[in-house]
């Protein structure tokens, strides 16, 4: 690529989709808002227990109602944890909700597919972002690359950290210094040049003779 960056069309074209990212998360906190002051009347402590705008909505499309399906409702699984799964059903059985109005409950519905819809747009944006930064910022997205992976791997391991304090295991920190030693041998791991690919000669072509094929015999 010749000549200035922010002049390039692709660009701007990235800087745009960017912009909508944004825009579109905004869109999703707010639909977010709107559902929690719905459905705090059919299940107040949801919200405290699933932080995520996007959980917390997928969420309730599935419970709608129903909340004492919480258990054996298979797609919450996807979602979910199994201890927070657990917990979330736990409550679930004993809240003192009230049934959401036929009315109430279509317009949250309503509100969590527009939520679902914009997040597969985003989905769509994002992918193609991903696929022009090598062209646009090729040293820039090996960075940006390295830090997602540090942050799902941080991540990962808070989550499984947070399952054992919830079931009040390892109380000294045993296993949170276990993890974290985990994190520091896969960032060592990250940080290492990818291994020289050697080259194998080609073997050399064995000359079994000529062959006379049946159509050149006589």
């Amino acid at each position: 690529m010749l000549g200035p960056i922010e002049g390039n069309p692709e660009y701007l074209l990235i800087v745009n989709a960017n912009n909508l990212l944004v825009e579109i998360d905004n869109e999703i906190d707010i639909i977010h808002d709107f559902v929690r002051l719905i459905y705090r009347k059919r299940f107040p402590e949801l919200e405290q227990l699933v932080k995520l705008p996007l959980d917390y909505l997928k969420i309730v499309q599935e419970l709608e109602n129903d909340i004492d399906q919480a258990k054996i409702n298979g797609n919450l699984q996807k979602v979910l944890p199994k201890p927070t799964l657990m917990i979330v059903s736990v409550s679930a059985a004993t809240t003192q909700g009230k049934t959401l109005t036929n009315e109430g409950l279509s317009r949250m519905i309503e509100a969590c597919q527009i939520a679902m819809e914009l997040n597969e747009n985003k989905q769509i944006i994002l992918s193609y972002v991903d696929s022009q930064m090598t062209f646009i910022a090729s040293n820039l997205s090996i960075i940006v690359d390295l830090r997602v992976k540090v942050a799902r791997l941080v991540a990962c391991k808070v989550t499984l950290a947070a399952r054992i304090d919830s079931f009040h295991e390892s109380p000294k920190g045993e296993q949170g210094r276990f993890l974290l030693n985990e994190i520091e041998r896969a960032l060592k791991r990250l940080q290492e040049p990818p291994p020289v690919k050697t080259i194998k000669p080609l073997p050399i072509p064995i000359d079994h003779g000529k062959k006379e094929t049946w159509w050149k015999t006589t």
